[in-house]
């Protein structure tokens, strides 16, 4: 199930979460969460998708 404040997906076998929590007014914290049955393979994948949205 997804929040309204949530986008997630699959990426190959790694189940990811991106949630965006609110600070204070347009402020916002951005978790990156996944789950996987490597954890290289899944830190990897975390790692491209925080590249991703950074750009």
């Amino acid at each position: 199930m997804n929040t309204e404040g949530e986008v997630a997906g699959n990426r190959g076998t790694i189940r990811l979460s991106v949630v965006y929590l609110p600070i204070a007014g347009r402020e916002f914290y951005q978790q990156i969460i996944a789950a996987g049955d490597k954890a290289d393979v899944t830190l990897a994948v975390v790692e491209d998708i925080q590249r991703q949205i950074s750009i």
